[in-house]
């Protein structure tokens, strides 16, 4: 027995995996040959969250679906080559550096499933509340 499929048998009789998700990790590992991780079980996360609560009383709770960053890549396609170029150049002088040409939907994949361990807290000496993570 392989030690994927081993780890996969523990992760199911410790009950960090449910029957379903071993099947599918058992089938994934037999196709490929390759080690499926736990993390890669993990549900992928639907929204990014914000949740601010000042200490004067005000509360913002935002969510954003992660799809959207999915449907923004897509668009991105119908952005002609050169508009890109120029995007990326302003965008550059702004400091933040992202090529958009180069950017796939795999690449987002990697971001979606890194997400899966945001988490971001701050709590000010005045009482104000930031919380960002994905859900």
């Amino acid at each position: 027995m392989s030690d994927e499929r081993r780890k996969i048998l523990e992760m199911l009789s410790q009950g960090k995996i449910t029957v379903e998700e071993a099947e599918k990790l058992l089938s994934a590992v037999g196709e490929t040959g390759e080690s499926v991780l736990p993390a890669q079980s993990k549900k992928v996360p639907k929204y990014l969250k914000v949740d601010v609560n000042s200490n004067n009383g005000d509360k913002v709770n935002v969510r954003v679906p992660l799809q959207l960053i999915k449907a923004g890549m897509k668009l991105k396609s119908l952005i002609p080559e050169n508009a890109q170029i120029q995007i990326t150049e302003k965008l550059g002088e702004k400091g933040i550096h992202i090529d958009l040409e180069k950017m796939k939907p795999e690449d987002l994949d990697e971001l979606l499933v890194a997400l899966q361990e945001l988490n971001v807290d701050v709590d000010s000496q005045n009482g104000d509340k930031v919380r960002v993570y994905c859900e």
